[in-house]
């Protein structure tokens, strides 16, 4: 989030295309979506710092793209009539993190069961859930 005045500062003096915000959305999204795609294919097997590189650069992506949607929604804004000002913002606004509330429902009702949350989860009912000693004593 730091780099948001830098990135803006970009997106408003160096259109791609002609186009100020939009082809920066564009590109933001697909620089994450693009790390994102290749930490799915890699699954369990990433290299921890890989991780936080490719994590770092889809952060980055999202920002660029977040940065530029604001600038577009402060155009956006100002084409409003004086009376009706700040009605797409709100709409905009709330629809962000409607969705946003929408993805956290997703993940505390599919994500929370015992075989995310229980080191050494078995899927055989009559196995109790152990504890991390356990899983190490195991593996010893």
């Amino acid at each position: 989030w730091s780099y948001k005045i830098f990135l803006g500062f970009l997106s408003d003096c160096f259109p791609i295309f002609g186009y100020k915000r939009k082809s920066y959305m564009i590109v933001g999204w697909c620089i994450c979506a693009f790390i994102v795609v290749e930490l799915a294919r890699e699954g369990n097997s990433v290299d921890p710092k890989n991780l936080v590189i490719m994590l770092s650069l889809a952060n980055l992506g999202y920002v660029w793209g977040d940065t530029a949607a604001d600038g577009f929604m402060v155009c956006l804004a100002h084409r409003e009539p004086i009376e009706n000002r700040g009605g797409a913002q709100t709409f905009f606004y709330s629809m962000m993190q409607l969705g946003q509330v929408a993805a956290n429902v997703i993940v505390l009702f599919g994500y929370s069961g015992p075989e995310y949350n229980c080191p050494g989860y078995e899927s055989d009912p009559r196995v109790a859930c152990t504890t991390i000693e356990e899983v190490v004593a195991r593996v010893d």
